[in-house]
């Protein structure tokens, strides 16, 4: 059985109790200060990013185009998101990002399993990044903090 009302609901552009318009002086995105424009010449494009990551971290195969452009984004300060299936790359996100942020810049990677994140820190160990699973597990080792 479904459910088919007569008139289309009502959309509201806010909700009840909230206010109408922004505050002065409030932002909710970034000011574009904060977004850095000109990059060093070897990360100032995608292309130039996917050959730098495949010098840098030794890579056998050219990075794709998406992967480079989310890395290119990050690098300029802009948040994302990236969804893929199991094996399309989205590790190569990550660990090309930690490789050209520069020293004094961290990484943090959210695993679902333990098993996933030990794999995922030997692979970056093996590309010359300094990489740690902080979990259940490891939480009281002292060298992690």
């Amino acid at each position: 059985m479904s459910f088919h009302p007569k008139t289309p609901p009502v959309s509201q552009t806010h909700s009840p109790g909230t206010p109408r318009h922004h505050k002065v002086g409030h932002s909710s995105g970034k000011s574009t200060q904060e977004l850095k424009t000109c990059l060093p010449q070897c990360i100032s494009t995608p292309e130039n990013i996917r050959s730098t990551l495949k010098a840098d971290l030794g890579l056998s195969f050219e990075p794709d185009e998406w992967q480079a452009h989310t890395i290119h984004r990050i690098l300029q300060g802009y948040d994302g998101m990236v969804v893929a299936a199991t094996g399309l790359g989205k590790s190569l996100v990550f660990e090309g990002t930690a490789k050209l942020a520069g020293s004094g810049k961290a990484v943090i990677v959210i695993c679902p399993l333990k098993a996933l994140e030990c794999n995922q820190v030997q692979h970056a160990i093996n590309k010359g990044l300094v990489a740690d699973a902080i979990n259940k597990d490891t939480e009281k080792t002292l060298e992690l903090w």
